[in-house]
This record gives C-alpha cells, structure tokens and sequence, in this order.
C-alpha cells in the first residue's frame, strides 16, 4: 500500500519540479499536487527502502497504530484470507494441463477412442486395461472435456444427461475482524497511557487434567496485588449467577 501524491519518494521534502503533466496554468509543485501522482511520471523518483520490513516478517501489521500514522514508508499488510485464496489458486494452476508427451497421449487416445465409441463404460475401459492406461479416470473425464482426445462428451452416454454442477463463488471479506476494533491490546495499553489510574481487573480460567471438567476461576485486582480463586465445576461461557463462599 504505497503512499500516493509524492510522498512515497526521499526527495520529497525538497523537490520542488512543477508541471511534469504538462497541465496548463498550474504553477503548484507536483509533490503537492492532488489530482496526479507524480511518481508516476517523474524520472528521479526513488521510493523508500524501510529496513523493518525487509526483515520477517516482512510485513507491517505487527507496528503498533501510532507508528503507522506516522511512517511515510510503503506499507505492507499481511491478509489470512487472500493469502489464502492466492495460495490456493496457485496450487489449482499448478495442476491444470496436460501432463503426458505427444506420445503418450495419442496412444491413451487409440486405446480410449474405439472402446467408448463401441459404448464401453469409461469405468470398464480403466479397470480392463488398467496396466495400459496410466491416467485416473477422472483425469480422462478432464482430457475429454478439454478436447484432448478424438472422442467427445457427446460419445459419453451418460455424461450428456448430467447436469453441469454449479460452484459456489464465496466473496473474501477482509473486514471480517471489524469487531475487533478498539478491544485489542494495543488499544488497551494506549487507553491506559491516557487513563494510568484505572483500576485493572484480569480474569482467567485454569485447567488442569482434560479428564477432570473442573476448572479455577480467577480474579486478579492489580490495583493492591490480589487474586480470588473460585472452583468451578465446569467451564461455561455463561455460567448460572450463584452465590459463592469466598
């Protein structure tokens, strides 16, 4: 995510060329300007190199909000979800054409070819001519479809009364963390450089064996240093109120 209008160059602090778009009656810096990106169009342009993320992890989600504010760097954030969906598409890429020699392929066509024509079933051609045929069937079904083989989806009785299955295009929502806003710990540590005199309660839940459900409830008042503990016969996101002995 570089910074658009100048500011992403070292030079920006003091360059001072004008009308590099050759728009009439402007007499601005283009560094200042609004409308055209002049990195974009200035030969002495040189972007930033911040040593941070030329390190793992090589990315910028890790620097606190205040320090993005006021870094004038390039900005690179890391996104599960289309990392995710790029690694994917790679690894579905990687694996499309066709993986035989000119060679191989015409002799599975003159094997496949005249059995389907006959009206073999392509399941019968695969499991009697299994030592000849080194391709799955579903891999065959592919070669068909791309048009790889002198028989078509038209030679397949079966395959012509299917119908085309519909794939659902999932959209990736990158704000699907926005509840997070304003409850991590970054912004807690900052509240309480504002408000040092808060009082902080800390809670938390200790197990023990995975076989025993009871758990340790406990309570930790930083304020004076003091921690309740209460033993709860199961762990529960809401719990029935009772009164405890403490």
């Amino acid at each position: 995510m570089p910074y658009t209008m100048g500011r992403d160059c070292i030079y920006t602090s003091t360059c001072a060329k004008k009308n590099m778009c050759d728009e009439e009656f402007c007499n601005r810096k283009c560094r200042l300007c609004m409308k055209v990106d002049c990195t974009k169009i200035c030969d002495r342009v040189k972007n930033h190199e911040y040593p941070k993320y030329l390190k793992s992890p090589f990315v910028c989600s890790t620097c606190s909000e205040k320090n993005k504010k006021k870094c004038i760097y390039d900005k690179y954030y890391y996104i599960a979800e289309k990392a995710d969906a790029k690694a994917k598409a790679t690894q579905s890429e990687s694996r499309e054409g066709i993986r035989l020699t000119q060679e191989e392929l015409q002799t599975l066509d003159e094997i496949l070819s005249p059995l389907i024509r006959q009206g073999q079933p392509l399941s019968h051609i695969c499991n009697t001519h299994a030592d000849e045929i080194k391709v799955s069937e579903r891999g065959i079904y592919n070669y068909i479809e791309a048009g790889e083989l002198t028989v078509c989806n038209l030679d397949l009785r079966r395959k012509v009364k299917y119908k085309k299955r519909r794939k659902k295009h999932t959209e990736i929502k990158c704000n699907k963390f926005n509840y997070r806003k304003g409850r991590t710990f970054e912004d807690f540590k900052m509240y309480m450089e504002e408000h040092p005199d808060t009082p902080v309660v800390e809670m938390d839940t200790v197990r023990g064996l995975r076989t025993k459900e009871q758990v340790l409830l406990t309570i930790m008042f930083n304020a004076n240093s003091v921690m309740l503990m209460i033993l709860l016969e199961r762990s529960v996101s809401n719990p029935p109120l009772q009164k405890r002995k403490l």
